[in-house]
């Protein structure tokens, strides 16, 4: 028996469950290309755990009614169109609630995420060695995300030129205005998620408060009601976008960190437990229960000496 299945197995998964009964896992998704396996995802969430709104937990924190036990609150970060073409009909027809984490952005837009750009740029050899000394992808990535905003803007729009040029249409459709309150109609939430994504850490910090301003601007205009959760871009914290935040009455903060709540939880640092909607169902069961982040900040501290640097 692999690593994936023994985590995920009834016996070691049922175990953390019932150890972690009471501590709130807030999952994060992003795409959903395979809708059968993500509704497996589900059937296991709806047969375990009890499913819970960004309103519940945050109502919890300041004496409203307790969560249930083994609760547990889907999100969705970035707004891609597959979360509302596959992954909407299933979580409707289960009555399960979720929030999708949006940036105000692109919403009605072709814009095409940034990250898409550089792999599409790939795909179209419109990276060049000379443009960052390197074309391997991952590094390339990593070094995007490290340089400052504006010369990360300036770069994959040279690559997205590149691409144009070469004939290859760096577009992709974004939710629409009738997507997102088709979203809320059934049920579910709608969070900030900046207003196009950039590492916020990269930016001056006006644009910092920025981002999370002209974003709750819109979404507000749009939903015809004020957000108030936020999940951060990329997982980085930025003090100029939290004391924005803080400014605007946003009740949680979610943070990207692979971890289950702790049992007293910080409404500016929630935890969530990162996950992909194609993983196998022993492997989502393993991260929905919490060991696999328990073996997964054991290990990474056991590499780094003992020193856990992970948050």
């Amino acid at each position: 028996m692999n690593m994936e299945r023994f985590l995920g197995s009834a016996p070691v998964s049922g175990m953390w469950d019932r150890a972690t009964e009471g501590r709130l896992r807030v999952l994060a998704y992003h795409q959903v290309p395979d809708p059968d396996l993500f509704a497996a995802h589900l059937d296991l969430i709806v047969d375990r755990y009890n499913a819970v709104t960004g309103r519940q937990v945050a109502d919890s924190l300041t004496a409203g009614p307790p969560l249930p036990p083994r609760p547990l609150w889907i999100t969705f970060d970035d707004g891609d169109l597959s979360v509302v073409r596959h992954a909407l009909p299933l979580l409707s027809a289960r009555g399960l609630p979720a929030t999708a984490f949006v940036c105000a952005g692109w919403i009605g837009s072709d814009e095409m995420p940034w990250w898409d750009v550089v792999d599409l740029a790939f795909e179209a050899e419109a990276v060049r060695p000379d443009d960052l000394g390197t074309t391997d992808r991952l590094t390339l990535l990593r070094l995007l995300k490290q340089m400052p905003d504006q010369q990360r803007r300036d770069l994959v729009g040279e690559w997205s030129t590149r691409c144009e040029s070469a004939g290859t249409a760096t577009a992709s459709e974004q939710w629409s205005v009738d997507d997102l309150h088709e979203w809320v109609d059934a049920g579910n939430e709608v969070g900030n998620h900046s207003w196009d994504h950039p590492c916020l850490i990269r930016c001056a910090p006006d644009e910092q408060a920025r981002q999370v301003t002209d974003s709750h601007v819109r979404l507000t205009e749009l939903l015809g009601a004020t957000p108030d959760l936020f999940a951060w871009p990329n997982g980085d914290p930025s003090r100029p976008a939290l004391e924005a935040l803080r400014e605007l009455d946003y009740r949680l903060v979610l943070g990207f960190d692979h971890r289950v709540c702790g049992r007293k939880i910080d409404p500016s640092a929630v935890p969530r437990l990162r996950i992909d909607s194609n993983v196998t169902v022993p492997r989502a069961h393993a991260i929905m229960s919490g060991v696999h982040a328990s073996v997964f900040h054991l290990s990474h501290r056991m590499k780094r000496g003992g020193a856990d640097d992970s948050r």
